[in-house]
């Protein structure tokens, strides 16, 4: 039997709150399993830590208590080197705010998620991604040469480049128009034909996606 890709029992997540007040627990004994080849929307009201949860999916933060597994594996307790690799890997990251490189072209904002890849066969496979994504006339530009739609598409493609097993999306569409966010969400409607995972945050409950299998909702700490 194959294991999940992500199994979640028990997660806590507590932070200080401000004025000194105490422990703040945005999550709360989550329990959560997220299967190969699923498109699930995340949805939630502003501070429920939806954000929180992608984060602590990509081994980017631990937990405060509780187990999260990706694969099998216990993510915690693999060493920070592997969890690197998983993002590096298996794990696509798509955010609101794209954190592109502002002084390099789209093309080189893409290649650079390819690692040590060879540069020359690190910008060929940018070039392919970007041309499926429509944007082969802009691969040169800079982000500020690019609208916020190009801009979010760029993101998509660093995160596709990898060829990943799941991606996981804040907000993709949070700051685009509707004709822009239609394309984002059509683009990881394609990766999701294809065999890919994903996992989306949003608030937007006009998206109506047809490709997702499931919608889960975080209230008090909890789906």
């Amino acid at each position: 039997m194959t294991d999940p890709l992500f199994q979640v029992e028990g997660l806590c997540q507590s932070f200080d709150a401000p004025g000194g007040l105490g422990a703040l627990r945005v999550l709360d004994g989550l329990e959560l399993s997220l299967e190969h080849g699923e498109f699930v929307l995340l949805r939630g009201p502003s501070g429920s830590g939806k954000s929180t949860l992608l984060q602590l999916l990509g081994g980017l933060r631990r937990p405060t208590e509780g187990s999260l597994r990706f694969e099998g594996e216990e993510l915690f307790e693999l060493t920070e080197a592997r969890r690197r690799r998983l993002r590096a890997g298996p794990i696509g990251f798509v955010f609101q705010e794209m954190h592109l490189l502002p002084y390099l072209s789209a093309r080189a904002n893409v290649a650079l998620a390819l690692g040590r890849t060879p540069r020359r066969e690190a910008l060929q496979r940018a070039d392919e991604v970007l041309g499926s994504l429509g944007l082969n006339e802009r691969r040169m530009h800079r982000p500020g040469q690019l609208s916020a739609g190009e801009r979010q598409r760029v993101a998509v493609a660093r995160a596709l480049v990898r060829e990943p097993r799941v991606i996981l999306a804040d907000e993709p569409t949070g700051s685009l128009d509707p004709e822009n966010a239609a394309q984002v969400l059509g683009l990881l409607g394609d990766y999701h034909s294809a065999g890919g995972t994903v996992l989306m945050v949003t608030h937007a409950s006009e998206l109506a996606m047809q490709s997702h299998t499931r919608e889960l909702h975080l209230c008090n700490g909890r789906v």
